[in-house]
Parts: C-alpha cells; sequence; structure tokens
C-alpha cells in the first residue's frame, strides 16, 4: 500500500486514528502524521489525558492545535531539542517517505536502544517534504515500567540524547548544543538524577 501504520500490538487507537491521519496525507507534500496521544498503564488504567505538557515544556502552545508544517522547520523547532512523537503508533506514514528515511539512517539505527524512532522521524523531516498533526489524542500509548525506555541505563539514555542533538544539529548547521538542546539535557539529568 502506499501508507503504513506501525501498530504496536500493545497501543490502542481511537475509532477515527486513521480517517484523521489519512486526511492529513492527502494534502501536498505531507510524508508523515502523528497525533496526539493519552497513555494508560500496562493493566489498561488512564494515566496522562495527551502530551500537551510535555510538548509546552518546548515553548507555550507548541501542538496545542493541529497543523501541517515544513519538514525542516519542525526538526529545529522541534525534533533538535527533543522526540515528541511519544509513540510510533501515533504517526502514518508516506510509505516511499520511510522507506527513504530507512535507506538514509540505516547504518545509525543498530547503535540505538531508545532513540531510533526519534533518528528516523528526523531523517523523514529531511526529505523536503510536510510533517502532519492532530492535536487529539487519537492514539493511546501504553506505558509499561518494563519498557525500553525505563529499562535502559540513564547514562545510556542520556548519551543517545546528546548523539541525536550532535547529528541533527549537523545536519541543520545549527551551533550545538543549542539553548532548548542544553535546557532539555540540565531537565533529563535532573529528572534521570545523574547530577
Amino acid at each position: 500500500g502506499d501508507l503504513l501504520w506501525i501498530a504496536e500490538a500493545d497501543d490502542l487507537a481511537d475509532p477515527n486514528f486513521l480517517n484523521r491521519l489519512v486526511r492529513l496525507l492527502e494534502q501536498p507534500d505531507v510524508v508523515m502524521a502523528f497525533s496526539d496521544s493519552r497513555t494508560i498503564d500496562e493493566f489498561g488504567i488512564a494515566q496522562w489525558d495527551n502530551y500537551k505538557g510535555y510538548y509546552n515544556t518546548l515553548f507555550p502552545g507548541a501542538l496545542a492545535k493541529s497543523d501541517v508544517f515544513d519538514g525542516e522547520l519542525f526538526l529545529k523547532d522541534y525534533l533538535s531539542i527533543k522526540n515528541i512523537i511519544m509513540n510510533v503508533s501515533s504517526v502514518l506514514w508516506e510509505r516511499q517517505a520511510l522507506a527513504e528515511a530507512l535507506k538514509r539512517c540505516q547504518s545509525d539505527l543498530a547503535r540505538f536502544k531508545m532513540a531510533g524512532d526519534w533518528r528516523i522521524y528526523a531523517e523523514t523531516c529531511l526529505l523536503g517534504g510536510k510533517i502532519g498533526y492532530d492535536a487529539s489524542p487519537l492514539n493511546i500509548h501504553r506505558r509499561h515500567s518494563t519498557s525500553v525506555t525505563h529499562a535502559l541505563k540513564k547514562e545510556t539514555h542520556r548519551g543517545e540524547i546528546a548523539e541525536m542533538h550532535q547529528l541533527v544539529g549537523s545536519k541543520l548547521g545549527l551551533a550545538t548544543p543549542h539553548k532548548g538542546q542544553q535546557d532539555y539535557m540540565r531537565e533529563i539529568t535532573k529528572q534521570f538524577g545523574l547530577g
């Protein structure tokens, strides 16, 4: 098919998820679309209604409303700082764009334990297309206490973030680490208790 959805087995979706994201992908030059997510725990108990609070740490009102972004600007303003696409199940891809992004970053993916999805999103943004976003939490992200993110050593996790900062910065010609990246690294260092 022309579109791909990597639907992880333990996640859920709103019945309108595919219809809404397909509409975004039908707009000119959109190569990837994603929605906000709400979360449940391993037992299906609701946790967070959305990720708006997380997005808002980038700047006030970040991803508060649905929009279509230029890919490079989306990478610069959002993904150069942190991975704000919290769950791959929240993404619908134009198949050729995903195939090209995977081809371009294949050599990087084997070494990432946590940031592989972030790396693919970043490369997709560099393809010259647009990124669609639906602000409704149409994806239901199941968060496990034993997930890869929770199990990964904190130093390794922080190291992958730093590597993504450097990689995205070099691809965009940004001074690294820039202020947003520095702020996020301070936040992560404090959160992980790494001092």
